[in-house]
């Protein structure tokens, strides 16, 4: 078996979450030693590395496996860098938080090394700063310091996921912003990043993904005491988990499990769940699951009396908070929070400084570009429609004037006309895409029906047919937003469901749902359907699935969905099939 087929079969039954990897890591370690290849070498102990982390929650065994990679000569700096990561991560499990800080210092500082960072090193950077704001959550904080850093930390990990387009880095964020939102108590806001979350998940099928929002949507509808809705998501968690997970999300299970039948007052289930949550936590050496189990037991007891119970507990707990809250653990960790801060700053001033000159530069470039787009723009929206629709209207004079023209080159004045109104089209709709970003941003109160009302003017009056149906239910009075944006956002996809659509009667319909975070718009129609290889090319500019001569589309409407998409920070799905018609699901963020 060839080294790089042993490397790729390894990060398959680690990715499937299969515990037979630490006898396949046995069985090849020999191959990959005699091959007398480093970089294979220390991939493959880095496959074990996450191994023993992700899958068998071997923490002190991951911590010297890292610390054995760390003495390794001649391993470079990205590999260096994911060593330090996870042993970051393994401390942390332990609730060794100073060393946990330690090692994403270190990860970090290495990775800031390496010159023109690819997009495997940036997604690294983002991990780091992800699990770096995991450590700045303090309950005892009046001045909330540790919640700014920690949203700082965040939004750095979401920047570098946006920049280089990563799904499965944003939703490890919007995961994290949840939780953040979560223990601001603002649970319409974490329940919104959960879900957002989970669609990510369910895209990327990553089903020990999926468990955990389904975990998390249920303890938020649980802080909210809507107890059935918290139960139907963990339940299905758990059907997840207890098939897929690893020891330490059982853990995680079973304390919601207890926390959910301790509110319901299935106080035998709610012990059950703890002791096993306990069981867990003492074998993997969870500190802080170790503590929450406690906790719940000993609340618990109180509630049913048995004090003897309830005491044993509580000592226990005691005992297990006074050896994670040592004073010199935690002026540690604050002390090297701030060298961190420190570090970064200087850092920070010493990349502007490089960087301040071809921001400059980039900025005048910049400047030019916007003057000679703006230009473009003009030309666009008077310069290109005027003689398109003078062609227009002489081939219009030329029929007139009753031309001898032969019959059978007739189509050739047909396909002048058609071809003049389809560029004065395309550049009018050219001049919108354009112009998008430079609208006013001013939010109103939009009366929705009113703005259905005026598209469906707009389009009896701009389309060649007249036989179509819009229709609506269940529409909100109003909602918050730029009225030009929606009402261009609307007249697209409206359009695009009467423009491709083969039946005498063209129909539209419009549903309105809400959830905490988003207005949901579905705009139904029972045109000639997408094919779902095409979902993602459908919103390019000028990409067009069919001839002119068949849909006299522009291929710039669902490009202008997308910006306007972009714009007010929401986001839009497709589900369709040949033949039936499709649906387009827009999200308006309240």
């Amino acid at each position: 078996m060839k080294v790089e087929d042993i490397l790729n079969k390894g990060k398959s039954i680690i990715d499937s979450n299969i515990k037979e990897y630490k006898a396949y890591y046995h069985a090849h370690k020999e191959i990959i030693e005699n091959s007398n290849d480093l970089d294979s070498s220390v991939e493959f102990e880095l496959q074990y590395l996450k191994y023993l982390i992700h899958v068998e929650n071997s923490y002190m065994d991951a911590i010297n496996q890292a610390k054995h990679l760390i003495k390794l000569s001649n391993i470079t700096l990205y590999s260096i860098s994911k060593v330090y990561r996870l042993l970051g991560v393994a401390y942390n499990h332990t609730g060794e938080y100073v060393q946990a800080m330690e090692a994403y210092m270190s990860s970090v500082k290495i990775l800031n090394q390496i010159a023109n960072k690819n997009k495997e090193q940036l997604y690294e950077l983002g991990l780091n700063y992800h699990n770096i704001s995991i450590l700045y959550k303090n309950e005892e904080d009046p001045e909330h310091y540790e919640a700014i850093k920690r949203l700082e930390y965040i939004k750095l990990a979401e920047a570098i996921f946006i920049d280089i387009d990563s799904k499965k880095g944003l939703g490890i964020i919007y995961n994290s912003l949840s939780n953040y939102y979560y223990s601001l108590n603002n649970f319409p806001y974490a329940l919104g990043y959960q879900f957002r979350s989970l669609k990510i998940k369910e895209i990327e099928k990553d089903e020990l993904g999926i468990a955990v929002n389904y975990g998390n949507i249920s303890s938020i509808y649980l802080k909210c005491n809507k107890l059935d809705k918290a139960e139907q998501y963990l339940l299905l968690s758990k059907e997840i988990k207890l098939k897929n997970s690893n020891s330490y999300s059982i853990c995680k299970l079973y304390l919601q499990l207890g926390n959910l039948y301790d509110k319901k007052f299935e106080f035998d289930k709610c012990e059950t769940s703890f002791l096993h949550a306990l069981e867990i936590a003492d074998s993997h050496n969870l500190t802080f699951e170790i503590g929450e189990a406690l906790s719940g037991l000993t609340e618990l007891f109180e509630k049913t009396k048995d004090f003897e119970q309830a005491y044993y507990y509580l000592k226990r707990n005691k005992i297990l908070k006074e050896a994670m809250h040592d004073i010199n653990k935690s002026k540690a960790l604050v002390e090297l929070k701030y060298k961190h801060e420190a570090e970064k700053k200087e850092d920070e001033s010493k990349l502007l400084i490089q960087k301040n000159a071809e921001i400059e530069r980039y900025a005048t470039q910049l400047k030019n570009t916007n003057f000679e787009l703006r230009q473009f723009a003009q030309i666009a929206s008077h310069d290109l429609k005027e003689p398109a629709r003078l062609i227009k209207m002489y081939v219009g004079i030329l029929e007139k004037k009753a031309m001898k023209i032969e019959e059978s080159d007739s189509y050739i004045m047909d396909y002048i006309k058609q071809a003049s109104e389809n560029l004065y089209n395309k550049v009018n709709e050219l001049y919108t895409y354009t112009n998008i970003n430079e609208q006013q941003k001013i939010i109103e109160n939009v009366i929705v029906e009113d703005e259905f009302i005026d598209i469906k003017h707009h389009l009896r009056n701009s389309t060649k047919t007249s036989n179509f149906n819009i229709s609506y239910s269940n529409l909100p009075k109003n909602i918050k937003i730029n009225r030009s944006k929606f009402n261009q956002l609307f007249f697209q996809l409206i359009e695009n469901g009467i423009v491709y659509n083969n039946n005498f009667e063209k129909n539209v319909h419009i549903e309105y749902q809400e959830n905490n975070a988003y207005h949901i718009f579905t705009i139904s129609d029972n045109g000639i359907g997408i094919d779902n290889i095409y979902f993602d090319k459908i919103f390019d500019m000028f990409e067009r699935l069919h001839p002119d001569h068949k849909f006299q589309g522009t291929g710039i409407g669902l490009a202008i969905v997308k910006k306007i998409i972009t714009e007010i920070n929401g986001y839009i799905e497709v589900s369709s099939k040949l033949g039936e018609g499709s649906q387009f699901k827009v999200y308006i963020q309240k």
